[in-house]
């Protein structure tokens, strides 16, 4: 039965005055809100970044545990913080950053911790049947005849005391063997750790003697002792109580073999029962893949459905899509919301996160719609309502995505030249390209994900290595051998992946301001020569320095306020406890106030609502006309509005360099594909 309210709507699930605060209540990430999903359809949270649509859904999916309020599903109400709550209830998460082991193949990721499903739904019910027979069969038996009963009680507890026994004696041999090998070891004296005197050596032996007839002692009274007891047991062992204990064993087996679901009589996994059950789900969803692919080779949209076959897997109900877009080029995003619709005639009840609002109108049946963790709107009228208003509801003023570009000028910073990179399996990533990027340009690598474009960023930002014949040259200086520590000192780099090249999560808001660029000396109390403590760091020059936390404060400070970072009221708060997006933000502060010649922005925008974006865009092209800047994005809208030049890159090669004021988005599309 599901939860039937006033207004007469019934709801698969309900967030009840759900109100969650971090950090000893300085941060609201949810501020009472009161929200009915309805069964069967598509709701979309939107909201800026840090608005708290990540933490409401963390706390369906039992990641956080409410501070005030209640969640109902169908009906009922649920602590869904309990471990285990959200696979009882059916919820599943497709996360924005996938939880997937590279190394195992499609098949073996999705059945990962969900091995006990290779029974099937017959065997199960033969396996419970089985079951339900036999405990009629035992109860009746055991409890038919009070004596069989209490003798069978007996003759049980009498085994267990006997394997304590012998337990206890196999300890006691042990024993008898180190004392016996401890006097060998001490008769032998030639070596040196037991050199003492004769009379020393006779005493200590004679010591140790003592402590070994008492171990025998005990060895022998053991031996009586079980001697005894099997006796006893040989008695008690009658044939009532014999059927009674094969009952219990075979009941046993039979419990544990339902509960892990292993269909193979010696724990060996049915294969032949995943492979069809990965074809049924896999033609029902219209989803292709092949389910001997190791997952480190798939693109990230099939990396995508994978995880939300993992959901499908365990026939989940409720599918929660966390920024499920932000990833994924133009193709991968619609072939997923072709999904989604296929999901929701299946009945699947679906939360769709995401800031890209052409998407969210496509999709969505209703659109949930939250500021600074309070819910404002809840939309029901998908088809009438305008992109611009959903936006204007969220950041409180219409926000257009145009901007004034600044003229570069004709002096070259940046020069690529013959740039290949190959991969450790010897595929060419990025086969022999060239291009260059002025002072005061922008410059953009657009395609779809896979064509090298994440290559050549990482080429020049150290992360990979090209071929020896690759020139990567900067101000007339090939870099191409440069140290990642060595390029810092000139290149501001916005990392692809945040979380493995931009922060370190459990570290403080202050000490990632500086992790790129500890050793300025902007930073420095004072140098000194000579060795200090641990805590000290080396500038480039040799010279040893003193942190100054004045001014890493202050500068950390500023990042805050250029980015405006939510959240960030402590310099000292581990950086994971920031949204993404608003780690995301303090990343590119961080980056683009540095004073340096070359900005490497990669995905800057990805994940962030539309006011952060045309913010951030606004302070690379403000910061740009002293700098080159490479920007790489799957967002082929923000490239044209931003980029002077765009490179399209297909299977590694760029197919032209353009002018965007010259090309419409149909044009681009086809170069992505190489028809043009």
């Amino acid at each position: 039965m599901q939860n039937k309210e006033k207004n007469n709507l019934i709801y698969k699930f309900e967030f009840i005055n759900i109100t969650k605060k971090f950090l000893n209540g300085k941060i609201v990430a949810n501020n009472n809100i009161n929200l009915g999903i309805e069964p069967s359809k598509v709701t979309a949270l939107v909201g800026e970044n840090g608005s708290g649509k990540s933490t409401l859904t963390s706390i369906l999916f039992g990641l956080y545990k409410q501070d005030t309020g209640e969640i109902k599903i169908d009906g009922k109400v649920c602590d869904m913080y309990q471990s285990g709550a959200a696979k009882k209830h059916r919820i599943g998460m497709v996360h924005q950053h996938f939880h997937l082991v590279e190394k195992f193949t499609v098949l073996e990721n999705i059945i990962l911790g969900q091995e006990e499903l290779s029974i099937s739904l017959d065997e199960k019910e033969i396996h419970e049947e089985r079951i339900s027979q036999l405990e009629e069969k035992y109860n009746s038996f055991f409890y038919k005849n009070k004596s069989k009963k209490e003798q069978f009680e007996e003759y049980y507890n009498l085994k267990i005391i006997l394997r304590n026994k012998r337990f206890l004696r196999y300890r006691n041999k042990l024993n008898i063997s180190k004392i016996e090998q401890k006097i060998k070891n001490i008769e032998n004296s030639n070596k040196l750790k037991y050199k003492i005197s004769k009379t020393k050596k006779e005493q200590k032996i004679n010591k140790i003697k003592q402590n070994l007839k008492q171990e025998e002692k005990s060895r022998e009274s053991l031996n009586l002792e079980i001697l005894n007891l099997e006796k006893e047991v040989l008695k008690l062992k009658t044939k009532s109580v014999l059927q009674i204990e094969e009952l219990r064993k075979e009941l046993d087996f039979l419990k544990i073999d339902l509960k892990t679901r292993n269909s193979s009589k010696y724990g060996i996994l049915n294969y032949k029962k995943y492979y069809q059950r990965f074809e049924a789900i896999t033609q029902r969803y219209g989803i292709n893949l092949n389910p001997d692919q190791l997952v480190s080779k798939l693109s990230v949209g099939d990396r995508q459905k994978v995880e939300i076959l993992k959901t499908l897997w365990v026939e989940k109900e409720v599918i929660i899509f966390d920024e499920a877009t932000a990833t994924l080029s133009i193709d991968e995003i619609n072939s997923l919301l072709s999904l989604i619709k296929k999901l929701k005639e299946a009945n699947k009840t679906i939360l769709f996160i995401s800031h890209k609002l052409q998407e969210v109108k496509t999709i969505a049946d209703n659109i949930a719609i939250l500021k600074k963790g309070n819910l404002i709107a809840l939309e029901k009228n998908t088809k009438k309502i305008t992109i611009e208003e959903i936006a204007k509801m969220m950041v409180g003023t219409k926000v257009i995505l145009e901007f004034k570009k600044n003229s570069p000028i004709e002096k070259k910073l940046l020069e690529v030249k013959n740039l290949t990179y190959i991969t450790k399996k010897g595929f060419k990533a990025v086969d022999n390209i060239s291009f260059d990027i002025k002072e005061g340009e922008i410059f953009g690598l657009a395609g779809i994900e896979g064509n090298g474009q994440e290559e050549i960023f990482n080429c020049i930002a150290g992360i990979k290595k090209p071929t020896k014949d690759s020139i990567i040259s900067f101000q007339n200086q090939n870099i191409k051998d440069f140290k990642i520590k060595t390029r810092n000192q000139f290149i501001s780099h916005i990392p692809i992946d945040r979380f493995k090249h931009g922060i370190i999560a459990d570290r403080s808001l202050a000490f990632n301001s500086i992790i790129t660029n500890f050793n300025d000396q902007k930073f420095a109390k004072f140098y000194f020569e000579g060795k200090k403590n641990q805590d000290n760091y080396k500038n480039p020059k040799g010279k040893n320095l003193i942190i100054n936390n004045k001014a890493i404060y202050d500068w950390t400070d500023k990042l805050i306020k250029k980015m405006n970072v939510d959240g960030a009221n402590n310099l000292n708060i581990e950086i994971r406890n920031l949204s993404g997006g608003n780690q995301q933000k303090f990343v590119i502060a961080r980056e683009i106030l540095k004073e340096h010649k070359l900005l490497l922005a990669g995905h800057p925008t990805r994940g962030l609502d539309i006011k952060s974006i045309k913010h951030i865009y606004t302070e690379i092209i403000n910061n740009s006309p002293k700098k080159a800047t490479l920007l790489y994005s799957l967002e082929i809208s923000e490239l044209i509005s931003v980029c002077d030049r765009i490179a399209i890159l297909y299977k590694g090669k760029i197919v032209n360099i353009i002018d965007p004021r010259n090309y419409d988005l149909n044009k681009i599309s086809k170069m992505f594909v190489g028809e043009v």
